[in-house]
């Protein structure tokens, strides 16, 4: 869990009931304002969103839960990284960036090293809030704070996203006034 005010990631075992309990070192130092956090599908990175710094930090996750930054700790993101995921097999890092509308895309190093894409920044839309990738990892898709835009990105080239469209985002009707 990402702990923005107090600049550092709190960690936990989850225990068979689901509930959460501390682990022996239940904090670790982030970098400026964390955010988002994502951790890849064989469990051995994870990654951090710092919004006052726009960088990603990329931490080793070892036995019992504890963190070691990787040997180049912090990765250069568009202004104000906010959501963060990971493609289902586990070799790409997508960083949507709040201030300038951006998603950074990466390659993920077997050691978990970050590697910009020759691509490795392409327009949102907005400013994403929220990036989910499908589960075959063709496609990723973005919730922006902007309430009009919501986009769709094609990753069957992963070097090469290219941006499918954006959609209006739609609106619930509003509900009639409560009769007293």
């Amino acid at each position: 869990m990402t702990n923005y005010g107090g600049n550092t990631i709190s960690a936990y075992a989850i225990g068979a009931d689901g509930l959460l309990t501390p682990l022996s070192v239940p904090a670790f130092a982030a970098e400026g304002g964390p955010e988002g956090i994502v951790i890849t599908p064989n469990g051995s990175f994870l990654y951090v969103t710092n919004q006052t710094v726009s960088t990603v930090s990329a931490f080793a996750i070892g036995s019992g839960g504890l963190l070691t930054p990787l040997r180049t700790p912090t990765f250069a993101t568009g202004a104000q990284p906010y959501a963060i995921a990971v493609s289902p097999n586990g070799s790409f890092l997508y960083v949507g960036s709040y201030i300038d509308g951006t998603i950074s895309a990466y390659a993920i190093g077997a050691d978990g090293l970050l590697t910009p894409l020759s691509v490795p920044i392409f327009g949102a839309g907005g400013s994403p809030i929220d990036i989910v990738i499908t589960p075959n990892g063709s496609f990723l898709y973005e919730t922006t704070k902007i309430p009009i835009l919501s986009a769709a990105v094609l990753l069957s080239d992963p070097v090469a996203c290219s941006r499918l469209r954006a959609h209006p985002a739609s609106r619930p009707a509003p509900s009639p006034p409560i009769s007293r």
